[in-house]
């Protein structure tokens, strides 16, 4: 990659399932992955732990309140934040425990408590690496808060970038649960990808593996049933830097139609990408 390409993109109202937008607001400036226990036992190790106990008929009853208020349309959030952190500290041992703080994360992000939210996601990915709700959440999530001056960004590239292709590798060969529709589990698994490759696609970019960041980035735009503008930008940036201008001018087409935080840099970068275009022979039709 030809200069420095810096950007910060902060987080905003995200809806997880369903056709919302995941908006982001960006702001341009100047041109190991989780692992599984080993099955059995090594001679001398400690013992393997206990299954947890069954659940009792009132953290049954608790965990059907929560499930119940996150089922509701129109659900009051803060409603679902309180049962949820009362269900968490009152049965820290839960078998339930993941799924109510991958649905915590969720919340908090409907609230813009960034922090928070990756707490709650990170706990949530501690105690189920296979936690799909939370790894789609933070791997479409971190790349949009990193700042390119952390000391640490290295490892938080990479970690998101485990988060996203672990995920990927779970939604593809995931199957529907019983007692959902199956337009309904469509919908979430194909968002939920769209989330994965989004968060891959930006990661791939900031680390300068551009055609495979624009591949990333392309999924991303396809799969969601409203995507975000923000994939649409940074898929304009790819296309930029690998000089397929036709390209870009599509792209940022496609981001300059909606209200977002990055429509303006869209419209000044499609005005650009017009006359870069305008120099080059179009790409054959497919």
């Amino acid at each position: 990659m030809k200069g420095i390409l810096r950007f910060v993109i902060l987080v905003m109202v995200l809806a997880l399932v369903g056709a919302g937008s995941l908006a982001a607001q960006q702001q341009q400036q100047q041109p190991p992955p989780p692992t599984k226990p080993p099955v059995g036992q090594i001679p001398g190790a400690a013992p393997p732990a206990p299954e947890p106990a069954p659940p009792s008929p009132e953290e049954l009853a608790a965990y059907k309140a929560f499930t119940d208020s996150q089922a509701k349309k129109g659900k009051d959030v803060q409603n679902l934040i309180r049962l949820g952190e009362d269900f968490v500290k009152k049965y820290p041992e839960s078998r339930f425990d993941s799924a109510v703080y991958a649905a915590l994360a969720a919340a908090y992000q409907s609230q813009n408590r960034v922090n928070d939210m990756f707490a709650a996601g990170e706990k949530a990915i501690e105690l189920n690496p296979d936690q799909v709700d939370a790894l789609s959440l933070l791997a479409w999530a971190q790349p949009r808060v990193l700042d390119q001056n952390d000391l640490a960004l290295a490892q938080k590239l990479q970690k998101s970038e485990n988060y996203g292709r672990h995920c990927v590798e779970l939604l593809e060969t995931m199957t529907k649960p019983e007692g959902i529709e199956e337009a309904e589990f469509t919908t979430s698994k194909s968002e939920k990808l769209s989330m994965c490759h989004s968060g891959l696609g930006i990661v791939l970019l900031y680390t300068d593996r551009l055609t495979d960041s624009a591949a990333e980035l392309e999924k991303a735009t396809t799969l969601s049933l409203n995507p975000d503008p923000v994939d649409f930008y940074m898929l304009g940036r790819a296309y930029d830097l690998l000089k397929r201008f036709h390209d870009s001018v599509t792209a940022y087409e496609k981001c300059a139609e909606k209200q977002s935080g990055v429509q303006d840099a869209c419209k000044q970068l499609l005005a650009n990408a017009k006359k870069q275009a305008a120099t080059q022979l179009a790409p054959p039709k497919p």
